[in-house]
Formats: structure tokens, sequence, C-alpha cells
């Protein structure tokens, strides 16, 4: 198995002890096979026989006695064998086979000794051998159980032929025997049937989610257009009615997507393609984005979204941003959803287990309807929830926490629920993470607010704005609002008695403050624990140093983002749309529209290619299924043929959602991969996102030459384009150029034949496909004269065809001349 780094031993020495097993645990988890769960066993085992010798010995067995003097020094090797094969595992984690084999012939070989010396004191031990052979098989397959059985036999008929015990009972012996024989072929059939149940299993998972994927293909293309055009005419200029239509289209399509990504992420679970991209992760921000993704729904229902960090969690942490998110985010989402009045709170916490690593502890709480308790346990399982009624009232399909559960799971959690009827909800879980070391977080431009009534030391009042009443705080939240701070940072001193750090925060906090209501953290010495109600007012607790001031406040009172509905002026930028879809042309064009770029449209990737190779874009928005020439395969041509220029950045879309076809499309050299439906907003961002200021191509051109930028003609180009031809070397060296060049001279000859043929009979779609086939050759090869020259027959017409056929095939035949001669004085130069 590829992709496993063994085991730093060089760390061993400087972390603590609990730190190395974590990291060894970790590492073992990520093996392809369950060999160190055997190397553990046969350290146990081993050291299990020995112990069993000792109080054998003690309770006055002479046998015991004289096996425990022969066994020492046999046993010891085992022991360091099997501590030999530990440490191999640890250095080479992939899948080794001559280390299973050595692995069976200690196991059997040193243990068939220990039976033989230990004579009837041994006889409890005889099982080992079924141990060995048949752990082998089930652990490895049919192969490793054969190899096993054989190896036992021998083994037991050598203790057979040399201990007086064994000979003395030969039915036993021939029993075990024959049962050595019996046993492992009946398993066999019932691991040939267990393998076979299982190749089965996983071809139903890939079907099913090779029908997933299609059906999610052919659904997300109409989505493409029903969104996509939905959000254009909300744009618009319409009529209070129309423009409520509109939006009810969008959110309508939106929510059906939302419904096919649920059934895809459950279904990439179940078949074990759910991939884990562990990043640092601010955790205030996260929790910001998610109060923000919730905030307009709680807002409606007049629900207050609270935010805590305990004391002693990290800033930030190294996990799957995305899946955590999501998860928070359903959660969160069910609390709104559930919740009529009250509050829901975004709660985490950190339980360390070493320095650099611990338990992040996430509670997601509620005023809601509550949980029977009876029905915590089956909550979680697919397409169920808590009573028949929540369906018809809340709507829902019951996969949410069905999901959550999986996606805690796969990142190493667990989760779990505390609810009762009418008295809310809250949902738990933690995951193994580790400390993110961020930059030091920057100071805010206003200064965060202290309310306090008691003297404070220089260190803590520096870079604070403190004041002394509950007034004097509100002006100043006022004043910053006004100023367009819509979060200001405020330290409550939990120390104040009229007002109360309660009763101030309650003030601050009035109902319909919303977005713009201050961040509230309470201020401790020493830091003691916050009841459950406080926790829904303050967002953090500190004891006031600089280090848990700046880890709390970062973050934390950013304003929120402010979505502009006009279209910002943008660079124009001039893009091609490389679709075969009409509907996804037109969505697509009105948006770069709206977004002041221009485009030209591509119904084919080879005409795409063709395009793009004239060059004149910014940027190529590409899908990946289309006739005659599909996304990947012209993203690959064109990056080949382009080699030594700068090449276009192109941008693939895809209805596919998993994440083989991301990969697919990055590999083929594509910049980014857009899945189906792309909202145009969306489009619009990412465009921004991927020039980044980059000088249109259009400008550019008009800035340098004060002209359109045409595409050369053939005699401009060079005979053999020495960029292509240095990238064909680093491939198979000058040698291989050569034999390369040769062969197209050769075919070239092939292909104007077919050429002065099409043009005797007339026909333009037979000269087409054969100056097509040309072109492709000469871009591979650098012939980039004769490419041009194909290039510009590309559509040629009947009437040229007939007047100027061949005069076409003539000038072929000379530029083919020259690109020999050319390459004849490449080999004398390089001779």
């Amino acid at each position: 198995m590829t992709g496993l780094r063994p085991y730093d031993f060089g760390r061993l020495f400087k972390q603590s002890i609990s730190q190395s097993v974590y990291d060894m645990r970790a590492l073992l988890k990520q093996r392809p096979d369950t060999e160190h769960e055997l190397t553990a066993n046969r350290l146990l085992l081993s050291s299990t026989f020995l112990i069993y010798l000792v109080i054998s010995h003690m309770m006055g067995s002479d046998a015991a006695t004289t096996a425990l003097q022969i066994a020492a020094v046999p046993a010891l090797a085992f022991e360091a064998i099997a501590g030999a094969l530990f440490l191999h595992l640890l250095v080479s984690p992939g899948v080794s086979h001559v280390r299973r084999l050595i692995g069976i012939v200690a196991d059997l070989g040193l243990f068939s000794f220990g039976v033989h010396i230990s004579g009837e004191a041994g006889a409890a031990f005889i099982l080992v051998y079924f141990w060995a052979v048949l752990g082998n098989g089930f652990r490895f397959g049919l192969t490793y159980l054969a190899i096993a059985a054989v190896t036992a036999l021998v083994c037991f008929g050598v203790v057979y032929a040399n201990t007086p015990f064994w000979q003395s009972q030969p039915s036993v012996s021939i029993g075990l025997a024959a049962a050595l024989i019996v046993i492992p072929a009946y398993t066999s059939k019932l691991i040939r049937k267990l393998s076979e149940a299982k190749q089965q299993a996983e071809e139903a998972s890939r079907s099913k989610s090779l029908f997933l994927a299609s059906m999610s293909h052919e659904l997300r293309t109409p989505l493409n257009a029903i969104i996509g055009l939905a959000d254009l005419l909300v744009s618009a200029r319409l009529k209070t009615e129309q423009h409520e239509m509109a939006r009810v289209i969008g959110a309508s399509g939106r929510s059906l997507l939302s419904l096919i990504e649920t059934v895809l992420d459950f279904a990439r679970i179940e078949s074990g393609q759910m991939t884990i991209k562990s990043e640092p992760i601010e955790l205030s921000a996260l929790l910001r984005d998610v109060r923000a993704m919730i905030g307009v729904s709680a807002s409606k229902k007049g629900l207050r979204v609270a935010i805590h960090i305990r004391p002693g969690a990290p800033r930030a942490v190294v996990a799957d941003r995305r899946h955590l998110e999501e998860v928070i985010l359903n959660l969160a989402s069910n609390a709104v959803k559930f919740t009529e009045h009250g509050y829901v709170r975004l709660e985490v916490g950190f339980r360390s287990e070493t320095d650099e690593r611990g338990d992040l502890l996430v509670d997601v709480a509620d005023t809601g309807i509550g949980i029977d308790p009876s029905a915590h346990g089956r909550i979680f399982e697919r397409f169920t929830q808590a009573d028949g009624s929540i369906m018809d009232r809340f709507g829902g399909t019951g996969l949410g926490l069905a999901i959550v559960r999986q996606l805690v799971r796969t990142m190493g959690g667990e989760i779990s629920v505390s609810s009762a009827l009418g008295r809310g909800s809250v949902f738990s879980f933690h995951l193994p993470v580790e400390v993110a070391e961020l930059e030091a977080p920057h100071a805010s431009e206003a200064a965060p607010i202290l309310i306090s009534q008691r003297h404070h030391d220089g260190a803590l009042v520096a870079g604070l704005s403190p004041v002394t009443s509950l007034e004097a705080a509100i002006a100043r939240i006022r004043s910053l609002q006004a100023n367009g701070m819509s979060r200001p940072a405020v330290l409550i001193d939990a120390a104040l008695t009229d007002p109360t750090a309660v009763e101030v925060a309650h003030a601050l906090l009035q109902p319909g403050t919303g977005e713009d209501e201050p961040v509230l953290v309470l201020l401790v010495d020493p830091v003691s624990p916050v009841p459950d109600f406080d926790r829904n007012l303050f967002v953090a607790v500190t004891n006031g140093s600089d280090m848990e001031l700046a880890k709390h406040l970062a973050g934390l009172s950013g304003a929120p983002l402010i979505v502009d509905d006009q279209p910002a002026a943008t660079a124009g930028y001039r893009i091609l749309i490389a679709d075969d879809n009409k509907t996804n042309q037109m969505v697509i064009a009105k948006t770069l529209e709206s977004g002041g770029h221009s485009f030209e449209i591509a119904d084919n990737g080879e005409d795409a290619v063709d395009l793009m190779l004239k060059g004149g874009f910014d940027l190529v928005l590409m899908d990946v299924n289309m006739p005659v020439m599909n996304g990947i395969e012209a993203t690959k041509f064109y990056r080949f043929a382009s080699l030594g220029t700068v090449a276009i950045p192109i941008v693939g879309f895809t209805a596919d959602a998993t994440g083989e076809a991301r990969q697919r499309c990055l590999d083929a050299g594509m910049m980014e991969c857009l899945t189906k439906p792309i909202e145009p907003k969306r489009l619009l961002a990412e465009i921004d996102r991927l020039l980044d200021g980059a000088i249109p191509v259009a400008r550019e051109s008009s800035e340098e030459t004060g002209t359109d930028a045409d595409s050369p003609s053939a005699s401009e180009q060079p005979v053999i384009d020495s960029g292509t031809t240095a990238a064909l070397a680093q491939l198979g060296g000058d040698e291989f150029v050569d034999a390369l060049l040769t062969q197209f001279v050769d075919d070239s000859a092939n292909a104007m034949k077919a050429l002065a043929n099409a043009v005797a009979e007339e026909n333009v779609g037979e000269f087409r496909n054969s100056a097509h086939a040309l072109r492709s050759a000469a871009a591979n090869v650098g012939a980039m004269r004769i490419y041009q020259m194909c290039l510009d027959w590309r559509e040629i017409a009947d009437r040229e065809l007939s007047e100027s056929g061949e005069i076409h095939v003539h000038e072929l035949h000379e530029e083919i001349d020259r690109f020999r001669q050319e390459l004849d004085s490449r080999k004398r130069r390089a001779s």
C-alpha cells in the first residue's frame, strides 16, 4: 500500500510515552490489513505460555520445571523475532508477504518446539495450531490458510516423531493431525463463500454508486438551468409578483439539490469513499460561519444563536473543515427547525491528551420540542425520525442525523444526544484532533470594551477601552456600530455587582439586535465554571491574559459577510464556453454578460481545442462530457499542444459530484473543477478568484499592439517548434524525438494522398477529416506551420475546395518538404 509513511523513531525520545503510543496507534489504524493485530496476539500468547510454565513450576510440576529450563532461550528468541516483526511493520507499514511467511513459520515452529519440550504440560497449548492456521486464513485469504495448514501439519509431525508423550497417545495424535487437515479444508469453503459474498456486496455497492452518480448527473443538468436562470431573473427588473415567483423557483431548485447532495453523501459514506482532508481550522471563525448560515432562519423565528468557547479550548485545530462544518451545520439547522422559542447554542471545548493533540468537544443545544428518551437510540438510523408526526409537521427525509453520525465516525469520533420531551436537546460529539499553530491574530481596528468597576493592572487595560457603567458601554457600542463595526467585542467583569455581569449581558443583548449584537466575553479571576444559562450569553470565558484575550476575540467580532446583489465592476475577461448543451450555454453566457465578461461558444471539445490554440481567451469553462472529444481529452490535448507557451487556464464543470471526477479533471491539467448546478454568483466569484486581477487578454493585446490579436499565419510559425521538441526530449530523449519526427513525415505523406483524393472527388467531409487528423499529429510533434495550414481548412466550404483544393494540397506538399529538410538539418547538427 502506498501513501503510508513509516513511524518516525526520531521523535520517540523527544515526546512523552503517551504521545508516542498515540502516533503508533494512528499509523496502525491506517494500515491496509490486520497484520498488526496478529503481531500483538503473537506477543501476548508467547508471554502467556511463559507465565503458564512458571505457574505450573511453582505448583510443583516437574514437567513444567524441565520445560521452563529448556524453553527459556527459545522463548526469548521467539519474543525477539516477534519484536523485530513489529518494528519492521512500523518501518514498512504496507503489505509484506515475506513478513507474513516469517510470522507463520515463527509461530508454528517455535510453538511446536514448546509443545515438544513441555510434553504433557504443553498439551493445553495444542490449540495454538488452529489459532495460527485459521487466523492467517481469515485475515489474509485462502493461500495463507493452505500455507499455514501445511506448515502446522509438518510441525506437528516432527513433534510426534520426537516427543514420547505424543507417541504414547497415538489416537489423540492421529485425531489432531486429521483435524489439521479437515478443519482448514472446511474453513476454506467458508472463507471462499465469505469472499464471494463480499465481492458481490462490493459489486452491488459499485453498481449503486454508478447509478447514483448517473442519476445525479441527469438531475444536475436541468437543475443548472433552473437555478441559474432563476437567479438571473431575480436580479432583473421584474414586477413584485414575478420577482417572488422567480425567487421561489430558485429556492425550490436549491431544496432539490440539497436532497440530492444528502443522498449522495450517504451513498459515499456507505461505500467508504468519503475522504478526510485535514487542515488548520480556526474554531471561532468556524462557529461564526455556521451562525451566519442559519442566522436568517433563526431570526425569522425570533431565536438567538449563541456561541460559546469553553476555557482551555485552542484557537485552532487540525481537522476536516468541510465535514466538521457540515456536521455542526446539520445539527444547528435541525435545532432551528425544531425550536420555536428561546435559543440555539453552538459550544466547543477541548479535552487535552498531550500538548499537541486531544479531543475536540462540540455541543449543539436548543430549547426546542425535545426527544423522548426511548427514541434516542433510533434517531441516528437512516430514514428514521423520533415519531411519525415529525415529517408531517417539519418535513425532512430522516437521513440527516444518520449522515451526521457516519461523518463523525469517519473522522474518528462519536456522537450522542441528551434530551427529553419539552426540555430541548443537546447533541454532543467528540473528535480526535491536533492543535494547530496559526499566525498571531491581528488586533482589531477598534479596541474591545471592558466593563469593570475595579482596578486592573496595566497589562490588561492596555489595548482595551475601559468603562465603568452600562450606559457608557452602550454609548460606546453605538458609536462603534455607527462607524461600521457591527459586532464590537465587550469584556464584562464577573465581579460586577450593581448591575451584575448577567444583567449587563441581558441589557446588551436586547431582542432584535441580530447581526449587530456585540460579542460578550466574561472576565473571571481565577477561571471558574460558567452555568448553562450564562453560556448562552457569553461567547467565551477568559482570565485576562494577553493570549487568552487574543484567542477568543480573534475572528469573533469580525463584520458579517455583506452580499451585494449588484455585480461589481469587473475587468471584462474574454472567456470560452465549451458545452454541447444549448441550455447550459445560455445560462453561462447570460451569467458572464451580467458580470461584464465577453464570451465565445464551442459545441464540443475538438472545436474548443481549435479556438484555444488560436488564443485570445483569459479563461476556458470546459464541460467534461461532450461529443466528438470530451473535456478531459480536450484539456490533455491542449496542454500537450501548447507546451512551451503560456497556457490558458481551464475550469471544468460536471454533474458528477464524486471526488474521482474532480481528480480526473485536475490530473488532466484543469485549474479547478466545479459541480453543476453552478450558481451565477458563485461562477463569477470563481472567475475573479482564479484570474485574480490578471490583465484581460483583449486589453493586454490592445495595449501592446493597438490592434486585435489575430492568430499568426502559417508562414509566421516555426517549421519545428523547439519548445515542443524540448518537452518531448524530456519524455524519451533526442533519439525518441528524431524517431517521432521521422514517423510524422511518413504519416503526413499518407495524409497528403488522402487530401488529394478528397480534392479529386470533391468530398469536403473527407478533406476536413483528413486535415483534422494531420492537424492533431502536427500539433503533437511541433510542426506548427502544417498545423496552422490544417487549422485554416477546418471550415473549408465546397466552393473553396473546388476552386483552391489543388493549390492547398500543393502548398502542403511544399511545407512537408520544408519540414523534412529541417529534420535532416537537425539530425546533422546533432551528429
